[in-house]
């Protein structure tokens, strides 16, 4: 897989980042009900959803998606590719969207399509390298990746931290590859203890047959 798709898809990462970070004027989230359940049966996903959490619209997701690519250093026609392959399947966030700026902790699930299939330690070592070069701001990687089971599937894990605009997002991610696709799940929040509730969270995600 070449670097540049390891940045395009990185886009996802300060997707994530740009949640946390940002309090958008008005409200485009949902709170959750007690019992509701996130289901993707393309990818075979099922989520229980944190009650009192807020499932953000897709209005506000592609707004964010629109401003994660302003921070980068990509050229238009890069950026018009970026937002057709990039799909964001659900994104919670702690508290409503309009609150909480620098402090709203996120989870984050997306796909997107990939160039050809590759180990998922080596796409985040690659992607890692990468993200500094694609960010107007500092990225450094806390933890190496490393193999972990999530949910009954397979799932490359690593940390960073972001220092963007006076601001540093403690990120985790993780990833794998699904047929023709990346799927990743990354968690960004304002400490290392918002990042330890949000992933006990994210432990209840279960992984059945595709359809």
């Amino acid at each position: 897989m070449n670097n540049s798709f390891q940045l395009k898809v990185g886009v996802s990462v300060l997707c994530a980042i740009v949640a946390c970070a940002t309090a958008e004027k008005s409200a485009h989230s949902t709170a959750v009900k007690k019992g509701e359940v996130f289901n993707h049966p393309s990818f075979g996903i099922s989520f229980p959803l944190p009650f009192g959490w807020n499932v953000v619209s897709k209005n506000l997701n592609d707004f964010r998606k629109k401003k994660s690519l302003e921070i980068t250093t990509f050229n238009e026609s890069t950026k018009n590719e970026v937002e057709n392959r990039i799909q964001r399947l659900l994104v919670l966030q702690k508290y409503p969207s309009g609150t909480a700026p620098g402090k709203n902790t996120s989870i984050n699930i997306s796909s997107a399509l990939a160039y050809e299939k590759q180990q998922p330690i080596e796409y985040q070592e690659a992607l890692i390298q990468q993200l500094n070069d694609m960010i107007q701001g500092e990225v450094k990687n806390i933890s190496k990746p490393e193999m972990v089971v999530l949910g009954g599937r397979k799932f490359a894990r690593m940390s960073n931290k972001f220092s963007i605009k006076e601001m540093e997002i403690y990120q985790l991610e993780y990833d794998t590859f699904d047929g023709d696709y990346i799927l990743s799940l990354q968690i960004a929040g304002a400490s290392q203890n918002e990042l330890k509730e949000a992933d006990a969270i994210l432990q209840k995600i279960n992984f059945g047959e595709t359809k």
